[in-house]
Formats: C-alpha cells, sequence, structure tokens
C-alpha cells in the first residue's frame, strides 16, 4: 500500500465533515432568512400561505364554490388550492400543531420547508456518502434559498434528492435490495421508496421526471434495459394523460399497459 493509498480514507473523512458542515451553515443561513425577511417578500408567498391556510381545518381540497377559495385568489383569478399538490396539506397540518401565539402565521409555514431542509441534512449525516445527490444543494443558494420560505418547490425538491439518493447510493438499503436475490425484508424500502415516489406525483408536475429517471434506473438494475423502457414509458404515458399533459386515446393508453 502506497501512503497516498493510506491517506485517502483520512482525506474522503475530511471532505465528508466539511461537506456537512457547508450543509448545515447552509440551514443556518435559510433559518435567518426565514426569521428575518418580511412575510411576501419571496415570489407569490402570500397566496402559498393562503393555501396552506385552508388546511389548517381541513383536510380535503376545496369544492370548486367554497368560499374558503376566495382569500387564496391571486388578482388574475388564480389559486394553488386549485392544483393537485400534497405541499398544503402537510405543511397546513404541520402548521395547525405550532403555537400561534409564539409564530407568526407565515413563520408557521415556512418552519414546514426548514424542517425539510434539516432532515436532509440529518440523512446525509447519516448515511456518510460524500457525493450524496444532497451535496447538490451547494451548488447554488437559489437552491438552499427555496428552504427559506414557504412555496411549493421544497417539497418535491426534498423528495427528489431523497429519491434520486435512495437509487444511487450505494450504501442505502433500496441498493442493497435492489442488487441482491430476493427476501422479505427487502419490502420495507421498496415500501419506503414507493412512499417517496408516490407524494412527488401529487407536488408539483415539473419534477415528474425525476420519477421516471429513477424508475428507469431501479428497474434496469433489477431486471435489465428492456423491461425498464417498456415500465418507464408506460409509466410516463399514464401520467402524463392524468395530468392533462397530452391526450392519449384510452384504448391505446390499454394497449401499452398490457404489453
Amino acid at each position: 500500500m502506497t501512503a497516498g493509498e493510506a491517506l485517502q480514507p483520512g482525506r474522503n473523512e475530511n471532505l465528508f465533515r466539511w461537506l456537512l458542515l457547508c450543509l448545515a451553515l447552509a440551514w443556518i443561513l435559510a433559518a435567518v432568512m426565514a426569521a428575518v425577511s418580511g412575510f411576501n417578500a419571496h415570489p407569490d408567498e402570500i397566496f402559498h400561505v393562503a393555501a396552506g391556510e385552508y388546511y389548517l381545518t381541513h383536510w380535503l381540497p376545496p369544492r370548486v364554490t367554497d368560499t374558503a377559495l376566495l382569500s387564496s385568489l391571486s388578482p388574475y383569478g388564480f389559486t394553488y388550492l386549485g392544483e393537485i399538490d400534497a405541499t398544503y396539506l402537510l405543511a397546513g397540518r404541520l402548521a395547525s400543531l405550532l403555537p400561534e401565539t409564539l409564530l407568526a402565521p407565515h413563520l408557521r409555514f415556512r418552519a414546514f420547508n426548514l424542517l425539510l431542509f434539516l432532515i436532509l441534512v440529518v440523512v446525509y449525516g447519516a448515511r456518510h456518502e460524500r457525493f450524496s445527490p444532497i451535496v447538490l444543494v451547494l451548488l447554488t443558494p437559489q437552491i438552499w434559498y427555496v428552504f427559506s420560505y414557504f412555496n411549493n418547490d421544497a417539497l418535491p425538491l426534498f423528495l427528489s434528492l431523497l429519491l434520486v439518493g435512495a437509487v444511487f447510493e450505494s450504501r442505502t438499503r433500496l441498493a442493497a435490495a435492489l442488487s441482491a436475490p430476493w427476501r422479505a425484508s427487502m419490502l420495507i424500502p421498496l415500501a419506503g421508496t414507493g412512499l417517496l415516489a408516490g407524494l412527488l406525483v401529487v407536488t408539483k408536475p415539473n419534477y415528474l421526471p425525476v420519477i421516471a429517471f429513477v424508475v428507469f434506473f431501479a428497474v434496469c438494475r433489477a431486471v435489465g434495459f428492456a423491461a425498464a423502457a417498456i415500465c418507464v414509458a408506460s409509466a410516463g404515458l399514464y401520467l402524463a394523460r392524468s395530468r392533462s399533459f397530452v391526450s392519449i386515446p384510452a384504448s391505446a393508453l390499454s394497449a401499452c399497459l398490457t404489453i
């Protein structure tokens, strides 16, 4: 063993610690910005908070004729409550648990995004994978800035980073399950990954390609390229049709799904 090889583990450990420290500092900066910046000083925050406030007292989406929609309407007649997005339900339920007397309404919703960022930092530290996709947060302040105010980008970004990490990182339980013979214990990481993917489906549509990418890679690793291509193509057509991105005849879709 050369001296360089002997020093490599130490260098890798130092790099991991520096990256973890940088992530922690980014979280602190996001938390400070969340605490000191004025309400609606960020893009559309007033409308995001109004949508979240609906779920302080509700569990189901509103009807189109529901008067509770009025407070969330923008001057153009748009409301985030008209979209399929789990962000507002989850943030609203968390905000309902926080004391109104200690935190302003918008701070209770900002706490949701800060919690997501904190979970990413903890997961990175626990997995001990130097080049985890989570470190992508450090590429530019515009990424961690997303977690400093309430919006509908932080949750899908959080889910995307966890999903990509679960598939690509070598030390995750999902990676082990995909590369080993079938065992009943594999159900836990597979179910957890499925839950993350399911939540991502019901968030901002911009992040749906992440699911196709993750599914393709996971299925390709498990059963091969051809089966992965068929699965991703079929799922992509189904999601595109269900979210009204394209118009696909039901007969053609059924034929694709039964290949």
